[in-house]
């Protein structure tokens, strides 16, 4: 920002644009041709012209006072001093609204934020197909003999964790970043936890319920499982609740560990443990740990998921296909029944696993809430 001798500002702008405004002014201040610009300027602000240099500094002034460039700068300062005044008086209603109002403001935020990447939400959906895409082709048309079995059970394995575990890892991603953002805002009295943490669920609920459907539209009919009838939509369902426990799970740890490098190491082992305890990777647990597994929303999902698969189904063992189709006498017979006992996959209905994750979510979110309003308290403190 060049300045005259009396250090009153003779141009505020670009710097790829300074010499074109001093051209502007007329041949006395126009630059000469094969002369450093940088020098020139310097000349005509400090006025190094030997006798003339007072003169033209004060007509300096004068142009720039005139300028339209000067115009515009102080109408833009005058649109910034209004912007901030409007944000001031902004915050200041947010501190004293009321939590209905902070919860509405916070969703109309948030879905502008979220949202506005629209690049994001394609690359979402696309991994989605593509997923569906892959699974499907890699299972495609398993046959309902008994070795069909273990594809199904690793195809319903993969589904539940791509589709729905994977949301703990997005959720500890992002609150990684926004976790700081969000406590500085909390410090400053803007708003309070449970309009902050519900606005955000509530925002991303419409893609955490048509990803899924997406996916299911795609995998399902590739792969040939039982999905006729309502079961296409229990299969759905299943997702969506995992991937709501998914959610809240992944909430509750960010909250609960406050070191952000800590965090970062432990993220990519949330998903360990659910497959430990889905109710397919270890049968035998040790009793002193098998208490587990009640609390493991994976393990409901997994059965809402298998039983909606093999209840009314059966399998065929010691025989071809075409010798099953045919009614071959040859061929042994699996109830679907007698599979999901095989896996301890009937203690409890499909409903009842839905309700059971339907309060596994709440009470992961209420410890995010409880966790979260603890650490915002010492801040504030």
């Amino acid at each position: 920002m060049p300045r005259c001798s009396a250090w009153m500002t003779v141009y505020f702008g670009r710097t790829d644009a300074v010499v074109s405004y001093f051209d502007s002014l007329g041949d006395a201040f126009k630059c000469p041709p094969y002369f450093n610009p940088a020098e020139h300027i310097q000349r005509l602000a400090f006025a190094f012209h030997g006798g003339e240099g007072g003169g033209k500094s004060d007509e300096l002034m004068i142009r720039f006072e005139e300028s339209q460039h000067n115009t515009d700068l102080i109408a833009n300062a005058k649109r910034l001093d209004a912007a901030a005044t409007r944000r001031e008086s902004r915050i200041t209603a947010m501190a004293s609204a009321s939590v209905p109002q902070q919860f509405w403001w916070l969703c109309w935020r948030n879905a502008r934020l979220f949202y506005r990447n629209k690049l994001k939400t394609k690359v979402k959906l696309m991994i989605n197909i593509v997923l569906g895409v892959i699974l499907g082709v890699i299972y495609f048309d398993v046959p309902n003999s008994y070795t069909g079995i273990s594809d199904r059970n690793f195809f319903m394995l993969q589904l539940a964790v791509v589709v729905g575990v994977r949301q703990s890892m997005e959720t500890l991603s992002f609150f990684l970043r926004e976790k700081v953002v969000y406590l500085r805002q909390v410090e400053q009295g803007l708003y309070g936890v449970f309009p902050y943490l519900t606005s955000r669920f509530i925002v991303e609920l419409p893609q955490m319920v048509f990803f899924p459907l997406v996916f299911c539209s795609i995998a399902l009919p590739l792969v040939d499982l039982n999905y006729g009838g309502g079961n296409f939509f229990i299969f759905w369902a299943a997702l969506v609740f995992l991937i709501l426990n998914a959610y809240s799970f992944g909430l509750a740890i960010g909250t609960i560990i406050t070191d952000a490098q800590i965090l970062s190491v432990v993220a990519p082992m949330v998903v360990f443990p659910f497959l430990i305890f889905s109710g397919l990777t270890a049968v035998n647990i040790p009793p002193a740990i098998n208490w587990l597994q009640n609390i493991i929303y994976l393990r409901y999902g997994m059965l809402a998921i298998l039983q909606t698969e093999y209840e009314g189904q059966e399998f065929y063992q010691g025989c071809t296909r075409e010798q099953y189709r045919n009614g071959s006498d040859v061929c042994t017979i699996v109830s679907g029944d007698q599979v999901l006992e095989e896996f301890d996959m009937k203690f409890i209905t499909v409903g009842e696993a839905f309700a059971i994750m339907a309060g596994l979510f709440v009470v992961a979110f209420g410890i995010a809430i409880f966790c979260l309003t603890r650490l915002s308290s010492k801040r504030q403190g």
